[in-house]
């Protein structure tokens, strides 16, 4: 399977740039297209492997040194909205075996194993319809998912404990999701967005479809901050 991914400091994507401290000014203007092939069928990697692997890559290639720090930035907090959740508790509560499973996939036929989430994409003129759906997940799974289309690292403040299975669709703008696409004003659910969107916002869908609530804030998070990189050279 080939993996194909761009960085594009400019397509909308805040929350990993904001994560990402030094580096030569190049980092923000320069793209550069990266493939990867994967010997074995990706569907028996797990998440973490595969980001290893991408790390790796990154290393080699643009002779990456960086290391983490921990710093004050906006979060989301993620609540529970007035009147409760609206998940639907996963009818077996036992911990899933997650052994050789895959806990995220995009391909649609995958067969949904517990604890494993699936997310996806359809494009439209206004957007793109995004559909997240989790079979047996704690809110903990939840929350590693919305840190990349909230725009900002989300902390989980529901103390909701259990499985639970969910489904949650929005529209996904990445022209406008990030830190400038806050939550909306008391009494507004949805900020704006693209003219004729596909569907809610991340906002909306969240509070009408999980009965949850994402609320600003600040908080420690994690930094990368790059000590020396170097542009690649073409193959």
């Amino acid at each position: 399977m080939l993996l194909q991914f761009a960085y594009r400091p400019d397509d909308g994507s805040p929350l990993l740039r904001d994560r990402i401290v030094g580096g030569p000014n190049w980092i923000d203007s320069d793209h550069f297209d990266v493939e990867a092939k994967l010997e074995a069928d990706a569907r028996s990697f797990q998440q973490e492997q595969v980001q290893v692997m991408l790390q790796s890559l990154l290393e080699e290639r643009f002779q990456l040194k960086a290391h983490h720090e921990t710093r004050e930035l906006a979060v989301y907090n993620l609540t529970t909205a007035q009147g409760g959740h609206r998940m639907k508790l996963s009818e077996d509560q036992t911990p899933p075996d997650m052994t050789g499973k895959p806990v995220m996939t995009f391909d649609r036929s995958v067969p949904l194993a517990r604890g494993a989430t699936k997310q996806l994409a359809m494009p439209s003129p206004g957007g793109i319809l995004l559909t997240i759906t989790g079979n047996a997940i704690p809110v903990a799974t939840l929350v590693n998912l919305l840190h990349a289309y909230a725009g900002r690292m989300v902390v989980d403040r529901t103390d909701l404990t259990g499985l639970f299975d969910i489904r949650l669709q929005f529209a996904f703008d990445t022209l406008s999701a990030g830190p400038a696409a806050a939550p909306p004003p008391a009494g507004q659910i949805s900020p704006p967005l693209a003219s004729d969107p596909p569907g809610p916002s991340l906002f909306t869908a969240i509070q009408e479809q999980l009965g949850l609530k994402l609320e600003s804030a600040k908080g420690p998070v994690e930094v990368l901050v790059i000590d020396s990189v170097q542009k690649p050279l073409e193959n």
